[in-house]
């Protein structure tokens, strides 16, 4: 995205949880929080375990949300590099 299409690439590094992709469905990382909020009141009604499969800004997201992280550290975790994973443990 840098090299093809530069104004939009600095856009997007700006403000990234704002920046809105262009085209047919395109959508920032806001509406993806916006669109997860019905996933996530399910998921806060499960009483055992889930696993989920997801692309790796909503993984971003959720993670973000039940770790009750600020708006400023999903940021943070929007830039991660690709190739970071996350492994989430709770004992009880």
């Amino acid at each position: 995205m840098r090299e093809k299409y530069p104004e939009e690439y600095e856009l997007r590094q700006k403000d990234k949880l704002h920046y809105r992709y262009r085209g047919t469905g395109g959508e920032s990382y806001l509406d993806v929080v916006f669109r997860l909020q019905g996933v996530i009141i399910e998921i806060e009604r499960l009483q055992s375990h889930v696993l989920l499969i997801s692309h790796r800004v909503v993984a971003r997201i959720l993670l973000a949300y039940f770790l009750n992280m600020s708006h400023h550290v999903l940021c943070d975790l929007l830039n991660c590099a690709h190739d970071r994973t996350f492994h989430i443990l709770r004992l009880q």
